[in-house]
């Protein structure tokens, strides 16, 4: 049977990684529009363009970070790295499941955003993050091995 390349390998999670960082930046100045007016209570000041440029931009991050798990799943890991590399698949998944829970929070308009709900997939999301980010630490380890 033949072995799974160890840098090949190593390069295309280090890509997910680095894109999946990249998605979450360029997301964050949108994310900040509405925690700032959850925090101050001015969600109804968030124009309809600026929600809907918000929408926008949290759809295209989704669908970034759906490309990078088909793309996980598609990687055939090698067998020292089988079991974290599953548990990172999961993981990424579940950040997934958050991502769309937060868009669903949104609405149709600034009136429609359920608080409640945006701040779980919030919370959600910080959860996943910090296992994803375990993930990648243990790989990075069993792969310099």
């Amino acid at each position: 049977m033949k072995q799974t390349n160890v840098g090949f390998y190593a390069q295309k999670i280090n890509n997910v990684v680095e894109v999946t960082e990249q998605t979450g930046e360029a997301m964050n100045p949108f994310f900040e529009i509405v925690r700032h007016a959850i925090d101050n209570g001015t969600v109804a000041d968030i124009t309809e363009e600026q929600y809907k440029g918000i929408k926008e931009a949290f759809g295209t991050g989704l669908e970034n970070y759906k490309k990078l798990a088909g793309l996980l799943k598609d990687q055939k890991a090698p067998i020292k790295v089988i079991g974290i590399h599953k548990k990172f698949e999961k993981t990424y998944e579940d950040y997934i499941v958050s991502c769309q829970a937060m868009i669903d929070s949104l609405g149709a308009t600034p009136a429609d955003l359920d608080v409640e709900k945006f701040n779980q997939s919030e919370a959600q999301q910080d959860e996943v993050t910090e296992t994803l980010a375990f993930c990648v630490q243990r790989l990075s380890n069993l792969l310099l091995k």
